[in-house]
């Protein structure tokens, strides 16, 4: 989807190479099988360190601590951002107690020193949130990618 949004951002049109996710995109790059590939940098960073992917551009509006050297995308597409995110979801009906007493465990980790020492390397910066947050950003995020399902003329599956 990250590659549509691109292709439709640039006005070009990207061959899209389905895969059933995991490793195979990336060693399909690594192969010269495929010539680009936007992946996140939990997943790309260890190839590229290795010298096997070369980074391009990250999507975050602002360079990457951990990649200072390499262009946001959004020096040439203005406006353009992508952030890869992670959520904890939990059964609807979960007495609201629980709920709260789950977010304050999660963001009391994710805001301890070493979690975030442990995470800065593999591309991952920890961004608590809360419930009513999120389900907000879910749902502006569900429109976002529906208007690039609809802008890349995606069949609906």
């Amino acid at each position: 989807m990250v590659g549509e949004l691109l292709g439709v951002s640039a006005g070009v049109r990207l061959l899209h190479v389905p895969y059933r996710g995991g490793g195979a995109p990336v060693q399909a790059v690594i192969a010269g099988d495929v010539d680009i590939l936007a992946d996140t940098l939990t997943v790309a960073t260890p190839h590229i360190q290795s010298g096997r992917l070369r980074a391009l551009a990250v999507t975050s509006a602002q360079p990457w601590p951990s990649m200072p050297e390499v262009p946001v995308v959004a020096s040439v597409l203005k406006g353009f951002e992508i952030r890869s995110w992670l959520g904890l979801a939990a059964p609807g009906g979960t007495l609201a107690h629980v709920i709260d007493a789950l977010n304050a465990s999660v963001r009391a980790a994710l805001d301890d020193p070493g979690v975030k020492a442990t995470l800065a390397p593999h591309g991952s910066e920890p961004a608590p949130s809360s419930p009513a947050r999120m389900k907000s950003m879910v749902e502006q995020e569900i429109k976002r990618w529906s208007e690039v399902v609809a802008q890349a003329r995606i069949p609906q599956q």
